[in-house]
């Protein structure tokens, strides 16, 4: 009965791409990369991609580069790629061979994005993109702790001045004195006079002297007529 090493089957598995990596961007690094053909004939590099970072540090994204001299879209795609991981116009204007440049890719570091995708009714996850190292921010780095700002001091508040309330003109009291100014007390004589007047206008005229003599006895003739 043979004996199998479970823990290189399954980094076989692994390598192959059976592993699950959420969706996000992660730093990485290539460390394998090899030619190779497929079945049409194209030349493909096979690469191993390493997560360097975050909670899924050291899980492997396997990918595969595929040269399509017919499809323009495809060479674009191929060539920006290579270009995020160093191997720019100027590299490939020198005509390096297929081995040599899967031999210059081990070791480049970049950010790899992952997306989920359905394989034969089985969730695996799948390369994306490729992008130069630091251009953005990677699932499950730690963040950088918010520095705590000093407190800037403030000016002292100079105090104001307070104004002084100003006394209440006393209206009346100004009334009274105005009141007082113009009020001219009656002339006491002349008051005195005029009651004198009405009094001698009321007093009577003297009339004439009446005849007080005593009144006339009558005449006593003894009872005889006249």
């Amino acid at each position: 009965m043979a004996q199998y090493s479970w823990k290189d089957l399954q980094k076989a598995a692994e390598d192959a791409g059976f592993v699950t990596i959420p969706k996000g961007t992660y730093d990485a690094v290539i460390t394998k990369a090899s030619h190779t053909k497929n079945s049409n004939g194209k030349d493909q590099i096979k690469a191993v991609f390493k997560i360097t970072s975050g909670p899924f540090q050291g899980k492997p994204m396997p990918n595969t580069f595929t040269i399509s001299p017919d499809s323009a879209i495809a060479l674009g795609f191929f060539f920006r790629h290579m270009a995020a991981l160093g191997l720019n116009g100027a590299y490939f204007g020198t005509d390096p061979s297929m081995e040599k440049v899967a031999n210059d890719l081990i070791g480049k570091a970049c950010q790899i994005e992952v997306e989920e995708d359905e394989w034969q009714g089985q969730t695996r996850s799948k390369l994306k993109n490729v992008k130069a190292p630091g251009t953005g921010t990677a699932s499950g780095a730690p963040s950088a702790s918010p520095q705590p700002m000093m407190a800037q001091p403030q000016p002292a508040v100079q105090p104001q001045p307070v104004a002084q309330p100003q006394p209440v003109a006393d209206s009346t009291k100004e009334e009274e004195e105005e009141e007082e100014a113009e009020y001219e007390p009656p002339q006491k004589y002349d008051v005195l006079d005029e009651d004198k007047a009405e009094e001698e206008e009321e007093e009577p005229q003297d009339e004439a002297p009446q005849d007080t003599a005593p009144p006339a006895l009558p005449f006593d003739n003894g009872g005889l007529p006249f």
